[in-house]
């Protein structure tokens, strides 16, 4: 087996162990009716005393759950169609009743209904998306630069997340961000996470702005689309994997699940005062 392979293999048995969306009762592709005890323990016999409009604020409370939606090619062995699934769990409140779905709705729109057996219901601006393996990232790549629904959905999505094994693979940094944008056009969050360390000194360097800004401009330059486009370009985070499986552990012993660990750390490195990524002054400009 190919070391890359290995690697990339590695990659995503360990991002399996996170458990990221493995505790939420709405899987896609799982039987939705709960067991009588389940649902017992977590009834709450006052809510529907409650004024209509406190109702309404609490469901679109609800709805505000964010979610990682990890999209990767269906099963090799016979057991499924060929094609792509997605590895997300389904926001539970478009299923208690008439008016908690109308509230979900205001924030979830269905996506990728030509390309998964089940589509997805996702927030643009507050969800991720993750692209397992590359056959998907190569199809998605083929899909955004067409004139179609999907590829209109792609260019909607504001936050990415992309796992990378490293410099080993014999891309660099930025030949992997240049890929990333040319799938993403629209994507406002962009954090990549390397399983090697390759790339990595005592202290990570990010892109300065001028150097994102050329990056989005060079990915788009083959793009003929009239309707592509904004003027933005993206913040871009490198984190090291074992960063990200430390967020989840730091959260387990918080009583958070694995999702709302992750999404937290990665709130962390967008915020001002961060410094995970900053651009190091030369010692010319500290002088």
């Amino acid at each position: 087996m190919h070391p890359q392979i290995f690697e990339v293999l590695r990659l995503e048995a360990s991002f399996g162990r996170m458990r990221i969306n493995k505790n939420d009762t709405f899987i896609i592709g799982v039987d939705h009716d709960l067991n009588p005890y389940f649902k017992a323990r977590r009834l709450f016999c006052l809510f529907p005393r409650l004024p209509p409009e406190l109702k309404l604020m609490i469901w679109a409370a609800a709805a505000d759950d964010r979610q990682i939606v990890r999209i990767k090619p269906r099963a090799r062995d016979g057991t499924e169609d060929e094609g792509f699934r997605a590895d997300y769990a389904m926001p539970v409140v478009l299923h208690v009743c008439r008016d908690s779905r109308r509230e979900a709705l205001k924030r979830y729109t269905v996506i990728f209904e030509g390309i998964l057996r089940y589509p997805i219901y996702f927030n643009y601006q507050q969800d991720y998306v993750s692209l397992v393996g590359s056959s998907t990232c190569e199809h998605f790549e083929i899909l955004s630069g067409e004139e179609n629904t999907i590829s209109e959905e792609i260019q909607k999505v504001e936050n990415v997340l992309a796992m990378v094994t490293g410099l080993g693979s014999g891309d660099s940094e930025e030949d992997v961000l240049f890929d990333l944008l040319s799938i993403w056009d629209g994507v406002k969050r962009l954090i990549i996470a390397e399983r090697s360390p390759t790339w990595w000194g005592t202290f990570k360097e990010i892109w300065s702005d001028r150097e994102i800004k050329k990056l989005c401009k060079d990915a788009k330059a083959n793009d003929t689309r009239e309707w592509v486009a904004g003027p933005g370009f993206p913040q871009v985070r490198i984190v090291k994997f074992d960063d990200i499986l430390g967020a989840v552990a730091r959260g387990e012993k918080q009583s958070m699940d694995g999702t709302s660990a992750l999404l937290s750390f990665f709130d962390s490195l967008f915020e001002a005062s961060s410094t995970y990524n900053t651009k190091r002054q030369s010692k010319e400009a500290i002088g």
